[in-house]
């Protein structure tokens, strides 16, 4: 099995931080805190689950967490990180509402959303996963950035516990036990974010079967003007059981609308659509008009899309400077993983 291990030990004391924010930049921008900034210490322990997953242990120093709203836009990242807190506690701040995590709770962070966090000193156990390999086992996909389930619910105690138990068999799984344990994996911990609710039969299977059909639908006719009665046809559906499916994410126009925003900033920061202009990707993806297009955007990330053209170009350019040490070889790494 591919794996990657990372530790600031042998890095020279006052430069610890620095590696520590180079090997996890991929996901994250750190800041220390004040106490921590010359004593600190981190370790990373990552092991690839099949071709997409990763799961990772990791002990660290006190500090800050963030992923603003330049860096969900640049990254582009579709991926649920499903966490475990081992040791310590964070708070996390998501639209405007803070949660505390403690000792034993399950949290998912939608790599998505902007969000931001502090920690004590923790040590933490994640499968960091793309969407489109567990959403279709939840029943509310769109829904899960921020949450925190308690382990003293029974599904939620047999997910912690597996998450345990794949931390002290990773060293030693071989890439074919890895990748079979990846399916058990987000059956569990599927169950544990839908309450224990069955979904293999019945009205939340067949909720949830209808949900992944009319979210494909609507993929494959983002960048064309389709109406909710041509989508309705399209799917078999009446209208009251579409608008019912997409209630819990805001209703079924704003599902699409996100869908738009999200690929139309994809391609706006790509590097090889620098030199296009904003009302093409933005006509491309379905907007009537720049000014929309414009609002939506900012109103969806928190920077104008020029600015976050200029922004992400800028981003790209610090991580091309930076040297190739460790934390670079780490960060690459974990880069890549995220890019298959």
């Amino acid at each position: 099995m591919k794996k990657l291990a990372f530790s600031t030990c042998n890095v020279p004391f006052r430069q610890r931080f620095a590696a520590w924010r180079g090997g996890i930049a991929s996901l994250f921008d750190v800041h220390p805190h004040a106490r921590t900034v010359e004593g600190f210490e981190s370790r990373l322990y990552s092991y690839q689950f099949g071709d997409e997953a990763l799961f990772v242990r990791c002990e660290s120093g006190a500090q800050h967490f963030e992923r603003g709203s330049l860096r969900v836009v640049r990254d582009n990242l579709d991926h649920y990180l499903v966490q475990v807190q081992v040791r310590g506690m964070q708070s996390l701040q998501r639209a405007g509402r803070e949660t505390i995590v403690e000792h034993g709770d399950l949290m998912v962070i939608d790599l998505a959303d902007p969000h931001v966090a502090d920690t004590t000193h923790f040590t933490n156990l994640s499968l960091l996963v793309p969407r489109h390999l567990l959403a279709p086992r939840l029943l509310q996909p769109d829904s899960q950035g921020g949450r925190v389930l308690k382990r003293d619910k029974v599904h939620t105690g047999l997910a912690v516990s597996h998450m345990h138990a794949l931390a002290r068999l990773a060293e030693t799984m071989t890439a074919e036990e890895a990748r079979h344990s990846l399916e058990p994996t987000l059956g569990l911990l599927a169950n544990a974010l839908n309450g224990g609710v069955e979904t293999a039969d019945g009205a939340a299977g067949i909720a949830l079967s209808l949900l992944s059909r009319a979210r494909l639908a609507i993929e494959q006719n983002l960048q064309r003007s389709f109406t909710v009665e041509e989508l309705c046809r399209e799917l078999g559906l009446s209208r009251a059981t579409l608008y019912s499916l997409f209630e819990p994410v805001g209703g079924v126009r704003a599902y699409v609308q996100e869908r738009r925003l999200r690929r139309s900033a994809e391609e706006l920061t790509a590097p090889l659509n620098s030199k296009r202009h904003v009302y093409e990707i933005a006509f491309d993806w379905g907007f009537g008009s720049e000014a929309h297009f414009s609002r939506a955007f900012k109103r969806r990330f928190g920077v104008s899309p020029s600015d976050a053209r200029h922004g992400a170009l800028s981003l790209r350019a610090v991580g091309t400077a930076a040297g190739a040490s460790e934390e670079r070889e780490y960060a690459n790494w974990l880069a890549g993983t995220l890019d298959c």
